[in-house]
């Protein structure tokens, strides 16, 4: 008989544990890519634009996202990746993130992101809290796409003949048990919706931090400003961005740094029957390696850690990513998220990465819907260098090189790709990129050094979407 009621009441256990789990809805989404690459003279390669060899590597990832719905006010999220990137199978920092070694036993596995998502009853006014591991995103394309731990939230109302918005948060880049430094990052953004297609909005970044050196403390605020309008004007569609990043870190044994730069996009496409064609402009300001001997960095950092040059898609070999689709494949050009996301030359602080390298360019592109499975594409492209007393792509990153060698012409790029949509969720893409080299992409920096070979490179990616 006690047994019976021992069955009983662990049964009963088991059933209360159970239930709330089983009121919950779980959904799974993300993707799977498969790519080969063949590059030569980018910044993926490890001697950059200067070996003249052929790299090849075979890269996946897969993003694994599962949602836990207990309601439509309540929430969770877990994000995970599969990856073998930045650091492939291949290379001596593979200790993580390489799936494909031979044997399949590396560790691969990132938790990118894990977070409750909730509504906050009793307010008139929808508002959503965020809480968790995340990815803090404002204008990912341009500046803003890192994950980390922290909390942000989401609010929007009826105003005029559109729709109102106002986002914030908080993140968690380092604490003192790691390092000596504390890091923060707080952000506050405004934006309006209006019911004739047009958008628009404001916001504002502060990268905060102190850090010990020795018995004092130094301490920086690094501040980004940005204005953005997205819409519809006639035919033709258009993005807009401007952003201005400024601040100090102050350190009691070593150089100030004082930053000061901007960058500046704007694309317009018009569609036409089959066609989308499309024009954009780009301008960072570059760094004066003088000055930045001298603790003035006039070139536009990122928040520290951002990955934004995984979304951008501007071109294949100076930006990357253009007609890659989700994950690291875009990563075969110039400007890699690894490269962006080293700290400005003499800074002790993770508030801020170099980001944006200094150039300016214009670019003409197009893409023809041939049929239901085949979309080609193709730009054209130039791109110059806003770099001092250096170049964007060449040297050491605040060496000063001879005024010689500071050139402005990174020269002409060429992209052309193809998506083919084998079934609703499965697509092929193929893409290949070449730049004629200018002065300041083609490796000669001294008198001793010869020109290198110009850069292109290959990338075959098959996207799983679920």
């Amino acid at each position: 008989m006690k047994r019976g009621w021992l069955i009983g009441l662990v049964a009963l256990i088991g059933v209360a544990f159970v239930a709330p789990a089983m009121a919950a809805d779980l959904s799974v989404s993300g993707y799977m890519n498969i790519g080969y690459r063949a590059y030569q003279n980018t910044a993926a390669g490890p001697n950059r634009l200067t070996d003249d060899h052929v790299y090849t590597d075979w890269v996946q990832r897969v993003d694994l996202g599962f949602t836990i719905k207990a309601s439509d006010d309540l929430r969770g999220f877990v994000d995970l990746y599969l990856d073998s990137w930045p650091y492939r199978w291949g290379t001596t920092q593979s200790g993580a993130n390489a799936m494909g070694k031979w044997g399949a036993e590396q560790a691969t596995v990132e938790v990118k992101q894990a977070y409750i998502d909730f509504k906050i009853p009793g307010i008139q006014c929808p508002t959503w809290v965020r809480a968790g591991v995340q990815y803090f995103m404002l204008r990912p394309v341009v500046f803003l796409a890192a994950p980390g731990s922290g909390i942000s939230f989401r609010s929007s109302m009826p105003f005029g003949d559109g729709t109102f918005g106002l986002s914030g948060g908080w993140g968690k880049i380092r604490d003192f048990d790691e390092g000596s430094q504390s890091a923060n990052l707080f952000y506050l953004a405004g934006d309006y919706k209006a019911k004739a297609g047009i958008s628009g909005g404001l916001y504002v970044t502060l990268a905060t931090g102190e850090r010990r050196a020795g018995v004092k403390m130094d301490d920086g605020n690094i501040w980004w400003i940005g204005l953005y309008s997205d819409g519809k004007v006639g035919p033709a569609n258009y993005n807009l961005d401007v952003i201005y990043n400024t601040g100090k870190e102050d350190y009691s044994v070593a150089q100030d740094i004082k930053y000061n730069g901007w960058l500046a996009r704007v694309v317009l496409t018009y569609p036409y029957e089959q066609f989308n064609f499309g024009l954009g402009g780009l301008y960072v300001s570059g760094a004066n390696y003088k000055k930045v001997q001298k603790g003035k960095y006039t070139g536009f950092a990122l928040p520290y850690g951002t990955e934004t040059m995984g979304p951008n898609a501007d071109s294949v070999i100076v930006l990357g990513g253009w007609n890659g689709g989700p994950g690291p494949m875009g990563d075969a050009g110039m400007t890699t998220v690894p490269w962006t996301q080293q700290r400005v030359t003499g800074s002790q602080f993770d508030l801020a990465c170099r980001g944006w390298p200094g150039i300016w360019g214009v670019r003409l592109f197009a893409d023809y819907k041939a049929n239901k499975w085949l979309t080609l594409s193709g730009q054209v492209a130039y791109w110059g260098d806003t770099v001092k007393y250096g170049n964007a792509f060449e040297g050491t990153f605040g060496t000063p090189i001879d005024r010689k060698y500071d050139k402005d012409d990174i020269g002409f790029e060429v992209d052309l790709g193809a998506k083919i949509d084998i079934y609703k969720n499965l697509t092929w893409r193929l893409t290949f990129g070449y730049l004629f080299a200018g002065d300041a992409a083609d490796g000669k920096t001294a008198a001793n050094e010869k020109k290198a070979d110009d850069p292109y490179a290959f990338i075959s990616t098959l996207i799983y979407t679920f």
